[in-house]
C-alpha cells in the first residue's frame, strides 16, 4: 500500500553550465555527498523517463509513476553557472514531427512550455526585442551588419520603418537566420573584432563579453543583439510560450513545465545543434515576457498561474514554530523543501520529516499540515486548480 503523502527521491543531471559543488543549490538539494568539482545544473521532480522520481512502497524501491501514472508536468531546480544554449521549446505538432522523425534526439512527442520563478537575482535572455532596437544594434554594432551581410542588414533596418508585421516578421527570420548559419570563419573574425572594441561599462556589452569567455567565438555571442535581456528578482516569474527564443545565464530558479525534454539548440552549446530546425520554427514576433510576483491566496502562501492547463506553482512561507494547511487540489502534486525544517501531517499518512531537499509526493485531493522547525519555505507544484488564470505570456511591443 502506498500513504497518500509520502517521501519521494529525484535524480540531478550534471549539465556543464550547472553551478560547481557546494556553491550549487541543486548540490544541496541532492540529498547525497557532494563532489566539489562536479556540475550540479537540475534537480529532476517528476516521472519523466529520463529523470524518473522514486518512491518506497513496503520497503521497496518504485517509480512514483507506479502510484501516480504520467505526471503531466516536470519540476525542477535550476543552478546556473553559465548561459544555457539559444533555444526554443516546440509547440505540440512540432514535437510530434520532430519525435517522429528523429526520436533519438527529440526523445518525446510533447509540447514544453515553461515557467520560471527566480530564487536568487536570475538573468536570461528571452524574445525578440522590439525591431528598432535589433535595427539601432545593426547600425551600432558594425560586425553584427558583417556577420548577416550589408543586404540582408539594410532590409531588416527598411523593413523597421515601416510596421506590416509579415514584412517585418519575415525580415527577422532572414536576419536571425543569416546570423546563424553564417560560416564558422565570419562568426569567429567578427566575434573577434567587437570583443576586442567592446568595454563591459555598459551591461548589455559586458554580457556580450561575458558569453565571449563561457563560448569563445560562439555565433550565440551576438544573441544579446536580437534577444531581450531580462533580470528577474528572487520571486519575480516569467512564463515561456512554445517556440520562443530563450537562454538561462546566471542565478538559481524553480522552473515548472509540461512534461517534455526537447529542445531544440542552436548556439552558445557543445550539445547538438540543430540551426534548420530552430530558424523555421520561431514565431518572430517582438515578445517580451510578462513579469508576474503571483497573487497571494493568503498570508503564507502564493500563487503563480499560467495559461495552460499542465502546471501551477505554489510558494508556501511557515514561520518556525507555526503551522499551514496545505489545501487539497484535484491532481497529484509534488512539494519541494527548499528551506528550513520541521514536519508534514496526514490524518492517515502520519508524518513525513522535512528538510532542505525533501520532497514530498502529495495523493490528489488529500491536505496536508506543514509544521516548521525552522523557517520552511516550500514550493508546490500541481496541474492547474480551476481557478481564474493568468493571460497569455508576454506582451507584444
Amino acid at each position: 500500500t502506498m500513504a497518500e503523502v509520502s517521501s519521494v527521491a529525484c535524480p540531478v543531471q550534471n549539465y556543464a553550465w550547472g553551478k560547481v559543488g557546494a556553491s550549487s543549490a541543486v548540490a544541496q538539494m541532492s540529498g547525497k555527498e557532494i563532489d566539489e568539482k562536479q556540475p550540479y545544473a537540475e534537480l529532476w521532480m517528476g516521472t519523466h523517463h529520463k529523470g524518473p522520481a522514486m518512491i518506497e512502497i513496503d520497503g521497496k524501491k518504485e517509480l512514483l509513476s507506479k502510484v501516480t501514472g504520467h505526471l503531466p508536468y516536470l519540476f525542477k531546480v535550476l543552478s546556473v553557472a553559465k548561459a544555457l544554449s539559444i533555444q526554443a521549446h516546440p509547440d505540440k505538432k512540432l514535437a510530434e514531427a520532430l519525435h517522429k522523425e528523429r526520436p533519438e534526439v527529440y526523445k518525446d512527442p510533447n509540447h514544453k512550455p515553461e515557467m520560471t520563478c527566480a530564487v536568487t537575482r536570475f538573468e536570461a535572455m528571452c524574445g525578440f526585442r522590439p525591431p528598432k532596437e535589433i535595427a539601432k544594434h545593426l547600425r551600432d554594432y558594425p560586425e553584427f551588419t558583417a556577420l548577416v551581410g550589408e543586404e540582408v542588414a539594410k532590409a531588416y533596418i527598411k523593413a523597421t520603418a515601416g510596421s506590416d508585421p509579415d514584412v517585418l516578421k519575415a525580415a527577422l527570420k532572414a536576419l536571425f537566420t543569416a546570423a546563424m548559419v553564417a560560416d564558422k570563419a565570419t562568426v569567429e573574425k567578427q566575434v573577434t573584432a567587437m570583443c576586442k572594441r567592446l568595454t563591459d561599462k555598459e551591461p548589455l556589452n559586458a554580457l556580450i563579453l561575458r558569453l565571449n569567455k563561457q563560448y569563445p567565438l560562439d555565433v550565440g555571442v551576438f544573441c544579446p543583439l536580437f534577444l531581450n535581456y531580462i533580470i528577474l528578482e528572487p520571486g519575480e516569474a516569467m512564463f515561456l510560450g512554445a517556440n520562443e527564443p530563450h537562454a538561462y545565464l546566471d542565478g538559481d530558479c524553480i522552473e515548472a513545465m509540461a512534461c517534455s525534454d526537447n529542445v531544440v539548440r542552436a548556439g552558445l552549446t557543445p550539445k547538438l545543434r540543430d540551426t534548420p530546425t530552430l530558424t523555421s520554427m520561431l514565431t518572430y514576433k517582438a515578445m517580451k515576457p510578462t513579469i508576474s510576483k503571483g497573487v497571494m491566496l493568503d498570508k503564507n502562501a502564493r500563487i503563480y498561474r499560467v495559461p495552460i492547463d499542465e502546471f501551477e506553482l505554489i510558494v508556501i512561507k511557515v514561520e518556525a514554530l507555526k503551522k499551514y494547511t496545505l489545501k487539497a487540489v484535484k491532481g497529484h502534486s509534488l512539494a519541494l523543501v527548499y528551506e528550513g525544517s520541521g514536519h508534514a501531517t496526514h490524518l492517515k499518512a502520519g508524518k513525513v520529516d522535512l528538510k532542505k531537499g525533501t520532497v514530498v509526493y502529495i495523493k490528489g485531493g488529500e491536505e496536508v499540515e506543514f509544521t516548521a522547525e525552522k523557517d520552511l519555505a516550500i514550493y508546490r507544484c500541481s496541474t492547474a486548480s480551476k481557478q481564474p488564470r493568468s493571460s497569455g505570456c508576454g506582451r507584444v511591443c
